[in-house]
């Protein structure tokens, strides 16, 4: 997901992607931003987050509810990133991934 200008509500809503980032509130500097991390449908546990701005990365993993918490520190272009690698079986190939990313800019 990416959100040109204000973001209105429609920022704190699903997609519906396999993997995704859900927003919990509009993001404000200096204030916990919460996302909810969903994988096919359920809240993915243990998922590491890690939120990039201004050339800097922190990272945190997501509790038993799929949520983790993380502090806008500066204004400016924010991307928040999670991947989901697992053993494929049934699959070509050894493993499956699923990335999911989402980006805005703060003020």
């Amino acid at each position: 997901k990416t959100f040109i200008g204000a973001p209105d509500d429609s920022f704190l809503h699903r997609f519906g992607t396999r993997l995704e980032i859900v927003p919990l509130v509009l993001p404000r500097i200096g204030e916990p931003f919460r996302i909810k991390v969903i994988y096919d449908g359920k809240p993915l546990a243990n998922a590491r987050v890690t939120l990039f701005e201004k050339g800097s990365e922190k990272m945190v993993r997501t509790a038993s509810n799929g949520e983790a918490s993380l502090i806008l520190p500066a204004p400016g272009f924010v991307m928040v990133r999670t991947t989901r690698i697992e053993r494929c079986d049934r699959c070509a190939v050894d493993y499956q991934s699923d990335w999911a990313a989402l980006t805005f800019d703060v003020q």
